[in-house]
C-alpha cells in the first residue's frame, strides 16, 4: 500500500479540506483505487499515522500547467505560494520540463487523535527553511 507523508498544512488535512497533493512521479506509479497510508512527518521522530485513504483521481501534467485552482485544492493561497513550496522541497529540479502527479484521495479511515496544538504542528509559512520530510 503506497504511503503519502505530509510536513505542512496539517490542519487542512485533518479537517478534510485538503484531499489533494501534488507530487513528483514515483518509480512505481500510483493509480486510481490504490489504497494509501497517510502519515504526518514520516521519517522523523514526530511521525504519526493520520489514517488511510483511497485514490479517487490521478492526473499527470507538466508542472508548468499547474493552475491557481490546483494550488488552492492543494491547500495553498495561489500558484505562486505552491511554487514557493515546490522549490523549497525540490530546489534542483528544472520545473520547465518536469511532470507532476496531481493526486486526489478520499479518507477511508482516520486515526483517533487528540487534535491540539503541539510544537510539530506548524503552518507552511513556519516551515520555510525547515528540512523537508524525505
Amino acid at each position: 500500500m503506497p504511503l503519502l507523508s505530509f510536513s505542512v498544512l496539517r490542519d487542512l488535512i485533518e479537517t478534510g479540506k485538503k484531499k489533494q497533493t501534488i507530487r513528483l512521479p514515483r518509480k512505481y506509479p500510483l493509480k486510481v483505487k490504490d489504497k494509501l497510508f497517510i502519515y504526518w512527518k514520516c521519517r522523523t521522530k514526530y511521525t504519526e499515522k493520520l489514517g488511510e485513504g483511497i485514490i479517487t483521481k490521478l492526473v499527470t501534467k507538466s508542472a508548468m500547467e499547474l493552475t491557481d485552482q490546483d494550488a488552492v485544492l492543494d491547500g495553498f493561497i495561489n500558484r505562486a505560494d505552491l511554487w514557493d513550496e515546490l522549490n523549497r522541497l525540490h530546489p534542483k529540479i528544472n520545473w520547465l520540463f518536469q511532470t507532476v502527479d496531481v493526486i486526489t484521495w478520499d479518507w477511508t479511515y482516520k486515526e483517533n487523535h487528540s487534535w491540539y496544538a503541539t510544537p510539530e504542528r506548524v503552518s507552511s509559512k513556519e516551515m520555510k527553511g525547515a528540512k523537508p520530510c524525505q
